[in-house]
């Protein structure tokens, strides 16, 4: 699909998000489906490619194929909606971290003691 100019140029700001394999901190998720997850999945859903961003280093991380992504201890969602690239994007309030990968991936909030230190460790760098 050819998309208008304003259209293809949101879409490549996830270009300029860099890949690292290292990344463990998110706060948003790209969904780009794929094929239908039967018979090796959720019989009423498809696998998805997850990839997870990270506004703050500007970097993204492939997660996998899976058929679903539950969000656990009250991961703070902000929003959803579907990219005009047919991908659906989930908007976190605040990072969240992997807490186990299989065909289903789980999410939890950062503890807020981590996030704290580590706005002090960033802010003491821009300090010196």
């Amino acid at each position: 699909m050819i998309y208008p100019k304003e259209v293809q140029e949101e879409l490549k700001i996830l270009d300029d998000y860099k890949y690292s394999d290292k990344l463990s901190k998110f706060n948003i998720f790209h969904l780009y489906p794929k094929e239908l997850a039967y018979p090796n999945g959720y019989y009423d859903s498809r696998f998805f490619e997850l990839i997870g961003f990270n506004t703050n280093t500007m970097e993204k991380c492939n997660l996998g194929r899976h058929d679903s992504i539950e969000f656990c201890n009250n991961s703070p969602i902000a929003f959803a909606r579907v990219f005009a690239d047919g991908s659906f994007l989930i908007r976190m309030r605040s990072f969240v971290e992997n807490i186990a990968n299989t065909q289903a991936i789980y999410m939890q909030p950062i503890d807020k003691a981590i996030i704290k230190k580590e706005v002090k460790l960033c802010q003491k760098q821009l300090l010196n």
